[in-house]
């Protein structure tokens, strides 16, 4: 028989667990990942040869296994003057044609004065009948007896909920007015007077005005103030988002946290400041509320 209906009544026990990981893998991927679930393997070092790792969840070449409760591992004592790597792993064995287990174990490394490298693991996919899988966890360096932080060496899959979000993540807008009108000469045919932040693609999209200044100014000074809509989390450089035609200037401007926008460097009573809209990235850290 070349083809079988897996998900479906066939009078007896017929689905392997071959079956059930081909459709994990080719659901989620045939890497190996821990999922947002239960600690997600936290891990705690107890004491110079101990370590606790918490519950969770992995799937690994599309093989789950779980880890209901805290277990603890022993790390073998490291020696004086000698640096080693230990690795942390989520192991699968197969015993004969069918007994499939996980257990968590540690690999020792081999000890060295010089820079320690990783121990071997058994990485031959399950798919090609390999009796033997390691997924690594935690690199556990050790200096002398002592033992570092542990290095996480897994990816976190986040669920699809997380996934649709952020496709589906709404513009954001901000809205801004003049500080001064009779100060600042808005261009007759101006901007938008906002910016667009688009949270999905990282990207503020910045289309505010030209104007001419009537005032001579030698501070940065909140040209633009804020009227409606979402507010960075700290200020923002939007870099130069006006160039003045005589001199070959430009000015450059920040978007602060309360919201309102300052022209950077000051200006010059008569200086004429035209805008073109611009599109810049989304610094790190950066969120709007």
């Amino acid at each position: 028989m070349t083809m079988e209906l897996v998900t479906g009544h066939a009078g007896e026990p017929h689905v392997t667990a071959a079956q059930d990981a081909a459709l994990h893998a080719g659901v989620i991927g045939g890497d190996d990942y821990v999922l947002s679930t239960k600690d997600r393997f936290a891990i705690n070092v107890v004491s110079a040869n101990k370590v606790t790792i918490a519950g969770g969840d992995l799937v690994m070449q599309g093989y789950h296994a779980s880890n209901d409760k805290p277990a603890d591992l022993i790390i073998t004592n490291g020696s004086q003057g000698q640096k080693r790597n230990d690795i942390i792993c989520c192991r699968y064995t197969k015993v004969g044609d069918s007994i499939e287990s996980a257990n968590l174990v540690v690999v020792k490394g081999t000890p060295t004065t010089g820079t320690p490298v990783d121990p071997t693991l058994n990485t031959t996919p399950i798919s090609q009948g390999a009796t033997t899988y390691d997924m690594a966890l935690y690199r556990v360096p050790l200096d002398g007896i002592t033992i570092g932080e542990p290095e996480p060496m897994f990816n976190i899959l986040q669920p699809m909920s997380s996934v649709w979000d952020s496709l589906t993540q709404p513009l954001l807008y901000a809205k801004f007015r003049w500080q001064d009108t009779s100060s600042f000469n808005p261009d007759a045919y101006g901007g938008g007077m906002q910016i667009v932040v688009d949270e999905r693609n990282r990207l503020l999209h910045v289309d505010l005005s030209g104007f001419k200044s009537t005032v001579s100014l030698n501070h940065d000074y909140p040209v633009f103030q804020y009227a409606a809509g979402v507010k960075p989390s700290k200020a923002v450089s939007l870099g130069c988002l006006w160039a003045l035609p005589v001199g070959n200037w430009a000015k450059q401007a920040t978007w602060n946290a309360n919201g309102t926008i300052m022209v950077v460097g000051g200006l010059a009573n008569g200086d004429r400041c035209m805008h073109t809209p611009r599109t810049l990235p989304i610094p790190d850290g950066v969120t709007f509320s």
